[in-house]
C-alpha cells in the first residue's frame, strides 16, 4: 500500500468578521500497524483574510500502552500519568 494523504480545511462558522481565521491541516506519511496508526506527518498552515499568517509541521510516532510502559518502566512510578489511549 503506497502513502496515504488526508486533507480538512475548516472555515470559520462566521464569515462577516474580516479577521476570520482558516486552519488548513494535511496530514501525510501515515503509518499502521494493524487497525492502529503508528505514526504520521502533520503539516498546518493559518490563513487570515486569504494570506499565510503561520505554518508549522510535526512528525508523531505512537506506541501502544505495553510498549510505553516497557520504555519508561525506570520512569515511570504511583504516581506518574497512564499513557494516552
Amino acid at each position: 500500500m503506497g502513502p496515504q494523504r488526508r486533507h480538512q480545511t475548516r472555515a470559520p462558522a462566521d464569515r462577516r468578521h474580516p479577521a476570520a481565521p482558516e486552519i488548513e491541516v494535511t496530514c501525510s506519511d501515515i503509518k499502521r500497524r494493524g487497525t492502529s496508526i503508528s505514526g504520521l506527518h502533520l503539516d498546518v498552515v493559518i490563513r487570515r483574510d486569504g494570506h499565510i499568517a503561520a505554518t508549522g509541521a510535526a512528525t508523531f510516532n505512537c506506541t501502544s500502552p505495553a510498549v510505553y510502559r516497557r520504555l519508561r518502566a525506570a520512569r515511570i512510578g504511583q504516581a506518574a500519568p497512564a499513557p494516552c489511549r
